[in-house]
C-alpha cells in the first residue's frame, strides 16, 4: 500500500471554526529511510497542496514520513510550516489526524483536524 496519490484534504479548525479545503498529490518513496521497529518501516512522502478557500496561501509544499499506519506531514503554507500527524486507514484511502500551526504569522497558533480520501 501506498500514499502515492491524489487526496482531498479538510481541515476544521478548533481555534476559529472554520473549515478549509484542498487537494493535494502526495509520492511515497519505495525505499525506506530507516527501520522503526515493529512499526514497520519510515518511508518519505513529498507533495504539493493547493487550498480552495485558504485566506493565507493557496499552494503549500509537503514533505514528511510514513511508518506503518502512522503519519507525519509538513505543509509550507505561506513561509509557515503546518505540521500534520494522524494515521492511515489500513486500505491506505482514508486519513486523519490533528494539526497545528506556531504563533505568528497569518494563521499563526491555528490548530485543529484534518481528514483526507484518495480521489
Amino acid at each position: 500500500m501506498s500514499l502515492t496519490a491524489n487526496w482531498r484534504f479538510t481541515f476544521k479548525s478548533s481555534a476559529t471554526g472554520d473549515t478549509y479545503s484542498g487537494t493535494a498529490s502526495l509520492t511515497q518513496s519505495t525505499t525506506p529511510v530507516t527501520s522503526q521497529g515493529a512499526g514497520g518501516l519510515e518511508r518519505m512522502v513529498t507533495g504539493t497542496m493547493s487550498f480552495v478557500n485558504d485566506p493565507c496561501a493557496t499552494t503549500a509544499s509537503v514533505s514528511g514520513t510514513i511508518s506503518g499506519l502512522n503519519v507525519i506531514l509538513t505543509a509550507m503554507e505561506g513561509g509557515q510550516a503546518v505540521s500534520l500527524t494522524g494515521n492511515v486507514n489500513a486500505a491506505f484511502t482514508t486519513m486523519s489526524g490533528d494539526y497545528t500551526i506556531p504563533l505568528g504569522g497569518c494563521s499563526g497558533g491555528d490548530f485543529g483536524t484534518w481528514t483526507a480520501s484518495k480521489s
